[in-house]
């Protein structure tokens, strides 16, 4: 079953950062479609290492608590990834 996961990204000192709320998978960038970029390829590699080690997402563990919080908050963007 494919599970949904949260994505918020935050502009921090200039720098624009994707972050995944239920697993702890973040990239950055110069804008937020390029940080969004950045996590998508990141993210698609964690699942694929994952299902190649016979192992689920979910191992990584959640994204620092403080990320949950803002995530009603200082966000840029909010989407969802599916693994």
């Amino acid at each position: 079953m494919a599970e949904q996961i949260r994505v918020i990204v935050l502009q921090d000192d200039g720098v624009f950062v994707a972050q995944c709320l239920e697993v702890d998978i973040a990239a950055q960038g110069k804008s937020a479609e390029e940080a969004m970029a950045r996590l998508k390829l990141a993210f698609n590699a964690e699942v694929r290492e994952a299902k190649e080690n016979g192992r689920s997402l979910m191992d990584l563990g959640p994204a620092p608590e403080a990320f949950a919080m803002m995530y009603g908050s200082k966000v840029v963007e909010r989407t969802a990834l599916v693994a």
